[in-house]
C-alpha cells in the first residue's frame, strides 16, 4: 500500500511524537490507524469540554393532585428545556437523565397561580422554573421553556359506594362442593371520579380467576377491573370460599294444603314423603326436619288435577341436590 509524501511526513511526526520508531524505510498502516485514533479522541475531548447551548424534550410528570380534584383537560406529557452546559455535562444528562421524568407540584402550582375560571389555571413558565432547576445537575443552565404557558383544568372528584362481583370459576374434587354462600370482605368498594363516569357503574367485577381441585375451604385475594380514570378503593378483596364434602341423607317429611279452605278437609295419599339431599359432612347431624316445608298447591285441585305435585316452601341453606319420592300425590276431598 503506497502513501503519498505528505502522509509519510505527518505520520512520521505524530509517531516520533507519540515515541513510536519506524522499522525499514516503510510505515505500516497500523500505526496510520493508531495515529488517526488518537487524535479522533484528542478532538472529541477538546470539543466535549466547550460550552453548549441545546434543546431538549423532557418527560414530565404531575404529583400532589388536590385531594378529590381530576383533570378535565391533557396537561403537556413533554417540556422543551433550552439550556446550557459543558459538552460533558450535556452528554452525561443524555445518557442518563433525559428519560426521567421532571417532577411538577400540582398544589404548589395551583396556589402561585391564580384562578381564571372555577377550576382553570393558566400555569406561565417562569412559574415552575425554579421548580424544573432545582432536579437539573448544577452545572446545567436553564435558558427556555416550551411552552411559555400550559393549563390545568379540574373537576370535584363524585364518590359512591357499589357492590364487588367476583369472577371465578371453580373445580372441586369428587363429592366436594360449595356448602354455603360465597364470602367477601369487603363485600362493597368505593368508586371516585367524574360524576357522569362513576354514575353509569353499578358493580366492580374481579379480575377472572381459577381455582382448581377444591376439598377445603379456601380464602384468596383478588384484584379489581378498575375502569379508566376511576380511583377504586380499596384495589383489591378478599374472597372466601367454604368448601365441604358432600354426603346424602333421607328424611320423611309430611306434606300440607296450601290455601286450604276452611269449610274443606283434603287428604293426601300420601301425606308424608321421603327426601334425599346432598349435605355437607360438618353439617349432616344439623340438619332438622322443621327447616323443610313441603305442599301441595289448592290451586291445582281447583283445577280438576288428578294427582297433586310436592313442591318445596323451605328449605336449609347448606344443602343440594334435593329429590323427593313420590313427586305427586292423590287427594280426596271431605266436606266439612
Amino acid at each position: 500500500m503506497q502513501m503519498d509524501t505528505t502522509s509519510k511526513k505527518w505520520i512520521s511526526a505524530l509517531s516520533v511524537w507519540l515515541g513510536i520508531k519506524p522499522r525499514g524505510s516503510s510505515f505500516s498502516p497500523v500505526i496510520f490507524l493508531m495515529c488517526l485514533s488518537f487524535s479522533t479522541v484528542l478532538w472529541f475531548l477538546n470539543a466535549l469540554s466547550k460550552s453548549y447551548t441545546t434543546t431538549l424534550s423532557h418527560p414530565v410528570e404531575y404529583v400532589n393532585l388536590p385531594r378529590n380534584r381530576y383533570f378535565v383537560n391533557t396537561p403537556p406529557k413533554k417540556i422543551n428545556l433550552t439550556i446550557a452546559a459543558h459538552g460533558f455535562t450535556l452528554l452525561r444528562h443524555k445518557l442518563f437523565m433525559s428519560f426521567s421524568p421532571l417532577n411538577l407540584d400540582i398544589a404548589e402550582l395551583v396556589r402561585e397561580s391564580p384562578e381564571t375560571l372555577k377550576g382553570l389555571y393558566i400555569i406561565p413558565a417562569g412559574n415552575i422554573k425554579e421548580a424544573i432547576t432545582s432536579q437539573l445537575n448544577n452545572d446545567i443552565r436553564l435558558i427556555e421553556i416550551n411552552p411559555r404557558a400550559f393549563t390545568l383544568a379540574f373537576d370535584t372528584l363524585g364518590t359512591r359506594r357499589v357492590p364487588v362481583s367476583p369472577v371465578v370459576i371453580f373445580d372441586f374434587k369428587p363429592r366436594f362442593g360449595l356448602v354455603s354462600a360465597l364470602r367477601l370482605t369487603p363485600p362493597v368498594v368505593t368508586i371516585s371520579g367524574a360524576r357522569n363516569m362513576i354514575g353509569n357503574i353499578d358493580t366492580i367485577y374481579t379480575i377472572p380467576k381459577h381455582i382448581k381441585n377444591l376439598d377445603a375451604t379456601v380464602s384468596v385475594e383478588l384484584e379489581l377491573q378498575v375502569p379508566s380514570q376511576v380511583i377504586v378503593e380499596p384495589r383489591k378483596i378478599n374472597l372466601t370460599v367454604p368448601v365441604d364434602e358432600f354426603t346424602e341423607k333421607q328424611m320423611t317429611l309430611p306434606v300440607d294444603v296450601e290455601n286450604q279452605p276452611e269449610n274443606v278437609k283434603v287428604r293426601l295419599f300420601p301425606n308424608e314423603v321421603d327426601v334425599k339431599f346432598n349435605v355437607g359432612l360438618t353439617g349432616f347431624s344439623q340438619v332438622k326436619t322443621e327447616e323443610f316445608g313441603l305442599y301441595v298447591s289448592w290451586e291445582d285441585i281447583m283445577k280438576k288435577a288428578t294427582v297433586l305435585k310436592v313442591k318445596i316452601r323451605k328449605q336449609p341453606r347448606n344443602v343440594k341436590s334435593v329429590t323427593i319420592t313420590p313427586e305427586n300425590v292423590e287427594y280426596l276431598i271431605e266436606k266439612n
